[in-house]
């Protein structure tokens, strides 16, 4: 999944653009997938959740056609809800940086560049 947009925002440091603060069932700013793998109490406590969760956000990104430039385990929140992770949200590096952006308009390009991130 990808936040909610808001739209773009002008700062002291340039233009910025605003999404949706990712927060758990108990109001909770959401942590990042690092968070979780870097733990070996908490990857086995939510491994087969993070695996369902895992390829429920690939089968998202395919769906909906959205390319990532990278993606890393501190650009992926965990959102909790009280029974443990329900949902993936990817919050950076979304979009497509090719010179030519063929894969916005070929499906099958962008699915396998999809399929290789």
């Amino acid at each position: 999944m990808i936040p909610k947009y808001y739209g773009d925002v002008i700062t002291n440091l340039g233009t910025g653009s605003l999404f949706e603060l990712i927060l758990d069932h108990n109001g909770a700013v959401s942590k990042n997938l690092g968070y979780y793998i870097n733990s070996n109490e908490l990857i086995e406590t939510y491994y087969n959740i993070l695996s369902n969760s895992l390829f429920f956000l690939k089968d998202y990104l395919l769906k909906h056609q959205i390319l990532t430039t990278t993606l890393a385990c501190r650009n992926i929140l965990c959102q909790r809800n009280k029974s443990g992770i329900c949902r993936l949200f990817i919050v950076d590096n979304i979009g497509n940086t090719d010179y030519i952006p063929i894969c916005d308009y070929v499906r099958c390009l962008a699915k396998n560049k999809i399929l290789q991130r």
